[in-house]
């Protein structure tokens, strides 16, 4: 099976009801459809990974559908070694993005304009600070809406975390229905899938010309809001799931209500935006 034969094949038959069908066939389409049909060998595919070193984000990701694909296809017989393995990433550099005031109120006062869905997803990235993976899982089961309390029963550090909802997410995600055990759910019930809700806010953005602020920038705004506002350094790492033990910051962790009052006043800054013009911008500590 020539080069261009199994990417379709891998496309139809292993990815096409997974959430990145749409993802891999961008990739396809911008860096391989081009490619002869002869299978590249280590060193093409190595030599072109150095062309695309100035978008290294990118470049990694269409090395990482050359992985999985021939990965797939030795499991399937389909293949007999896997070329794209040994090939080292780009590098990448974490971002220190935070949105502006002028930002927000953009996206704040277009929510209306998304779909309820969203509203509630990005609503409730921005006023606690959680990761997406987080909210797409997030079950029913697991959200108190009415105290405003999000019991999360397994984050990334591996530590369970109770966590206060503010009322206008709390609002949002209450109107939602309830088709499944998943508030933000996709097909067939599971979770939405991270490719999915990238696309979506990759079309908002593009709407709202907010083309340089990722979901990840909600946290990092946040987190870095939180702090100007407390100057508590426990506080914002206890809603951020942050901590390493100290008796200090245990102790900080277990101050719910007063974590819940940081995120209230918090998320009622961030809404008076909605009603908020250029004019008195700076009303606000982080006007630019």
């Amino acid at each position: 099976m020539q080069f261009h034969r199994l990417c379709a094949t891998y496309l139809e038959h292993h990815l096409s009801r997974t959430a990145s069908h749409a993802l891999f066939l961008r990739l396809y389409k911008q860096y391989f459809a081009s490619w002869p049909d002869q299978h590249p060998d280590r060193m093409a595919i190595r030599a072109w990974h150095r062309t695309v070193a100035d978008t290294p984000s990118q470049g990694n990701k269409g090395l990482g559908f050359l992985r999985a694909m021939y990965h797939w296809a030795i499991n399937e017989g389909l293949h007999h070694d896997n070329p794209a393995t040994g090939i080292r990433r780009h590098r990448t550099y974490s971002r220190e993005r935070v949105m502006t005031i002028r930002e927000l109120m953009t996206l704040l006062q277009s929510l209306d304009g998304f779909t309820p869905k969203m509203q509630a997803f990005i609503v409730l990235l921005l006023t606690t600070g959680c990761r997406g993976g987080e909210a797409r899982t997030a079950r029913w089961d697991q959200l108190d809406l009415q105290f405003g309390v999000w019991t999360k029963s397994k984050t990334k550090n591996g530590r369970t975390q109770r966590m206060p909802i503010p009322k206008q997410a709390c609002r949002l995600i209450a109107a939602l229905p309830r088709v499944s055990d998943y508030p933000f759910a996709g097909h067939y019930g599971h979770p939405l899938s991270m490719a999915a809700v990238e696309k979506s806010w990759g079309i908002y953005r593009a709407a709202l010309n907010l083309h340089d602020v990722t979901l990840h920038d909600f946290r990092r705004t946040f987190s870095t809001r939180l702090y100007a506002q407390t100057e508590d350094v426990y506080l914002c790492k206890a809603a951020l799931n942050h901590y390493d033990g100290s008796p200090t910051e245990i102790y900080v962790k277990l101050q719910f209500d007063k974590l819940a009052q940081a995120l209230q006043r918090q998320a009622d800054e961030l809404f008076a935006l909605t009603d908020a013009t250029a004019v008195n911008l700076e009303e606000f500590s982080f006007a630019s």
